[in-house]
This record gives structure tokens, C-alpha cells and sequence, in this order.
């Protein structure tokens, strides 16, 4: 049905690493119907769609990541109202990953017809991370564009961390992601 950009914000944070070196990212970037302000500064891009915040300095081990991200998917449902209902069944889990928590609620902060989705999911057998458990937390908007409503996005930020490890998510760090969040605008 629609799993592919649930599975897309876990794996963008699957390929983070805490990194030093930081280059200066562009302002707004453009992507499929719809354009972003990437996080700025103290993250790392990582692909087209992807970012990584910077945790040296921190006590995180390599395999913990913040980051945010954003995945297109058309064809998406075809009315609005299906919108709470695919964020419900989209992140059930599967493969490496088991859904733990969700929430979903109506969001108007956008011109767009969208829903606030909050998660946290499980994940094993991560090839990066053998024999270890991750857990990752995310919150972020799935929206259908208003000028192509068969066009639905999903644009998260997330914390992964492996369980055991105190989350390191900090109001900073939320504040960013919020602001990249909600940077989302569509084309017309």
C-alpha cells in the first residue's frame, strides 16, 4: 500500500554516522512538487533528501544518529480523509523493524491537508549494527499537495539510538527539526 516512506525515514537514519566535518548547506532545496530548508548548521547532508546532525562532542556511540529527512510518494491515497488511516497502517512495522508507539493527529499548520505522525519503532538485524537493538523516535507530517493530491510526502526528523543508550535529543535539536518540518512547501 503506502510503507514505502515510513521505511525511507528509518533507513535515511540508517546511513548516518556522527561525522566532523560539516559543510554549509544551500538554502531552500527543491525536490519532486515540493521544495525544504534543509537543517542549518551542525548537519551533514546525506543523499538528496536526507541530513545528519553533527554529535561530536556528545557522549553517543557511532551507531547514534539524529537526523530528518523527506520521501515523495505518487501515487499516494486518493482522498484526504484517508490520510490518518495510512500514517496508522504504514508504520506497522516489518522486515528489521516492529512498530512500538504511534500517534496521529489532524495537523493545520500547513496549507496542505496533513496529519502529525509520532513513532517509535525497533529495529534488529541492521546490517551497520549486528547483535545490537536500535531504537528510533520520530515525529514529523505526512501531507497530500494540494496542486497534485495524488503526490503525498512524509518529512520527519528522528532520534536512533541503540537501546540501553540515553537519548541525546536535545531542545535544540527539536526546535531544528521542527523548523525543518515545517519548511515543507509545495509547488504549484
Amino acid at each position: 500500500m503506502f510503507a514505502a516512506p515510513v521505511f525511507l525515514a528509518g533507513m535515511m537514519c540508517s546511513g548516518c554516522a556522527p561525522t566532523s566535518r560539516i559543510e554549509p548547506l544551500p538554502g531552500r532545496v527543491g525536490l519532486q512538487g515540493i521544495s525544504v530548508v534543509p537543517p542549518n548548521p551542525g548537519w551533514a547532508r546525506l543523499g538528496e533528501r536526507a541530513w545528519c546532525k553533527n554529535l561530536v562532542g556528545r557522549p553517543a556511540s557511532r551507531l547514534h544518529t539524529i537526523c530528518a529527512g523527506v520521501a515523495t510518494v505518487d501515487p499516494g491515497p486518493e482522498r484526504v480523509e484517508d490520510l490518518q488511516i495510512v500514517a496508522k497502517t504504514s508504520v506497522v512495522g516489518g522486515g528489521r523493524f516492529k512498530l512500538i508507539t504511534i500517534n496521529v493527529a489532524a495537523d493545520t499548520s500547513l496549507d496542505a491537508h496533513c496529519v502529525t505522525v509520532d513513532w517509535t519503532n525497533e529495529e534488529r538485524d541492521n546490517p551497520r549494527a549486528v547483535g545490537v537493538v536500535l531504537l528510533m523516535t520520530a515525529r514529523g507530517l505526512l501531507c497530500q499537495n494540494p496542486s497534485v493530491p495524488r503526490l503525498t510526502v512524509l518529512i520527519t526528523y528522528s532520534e536512533r539510538r541503540p537501546q540501553g543508550e540515553q537519548p541525546l535529543l536535545t531542545e535544540v535539536d527539536v526546535q531544528e527539526g521542527e523548523a525543518f518540518v515545517h519548511s515543507l512547501r509545495f509547488k504549484q
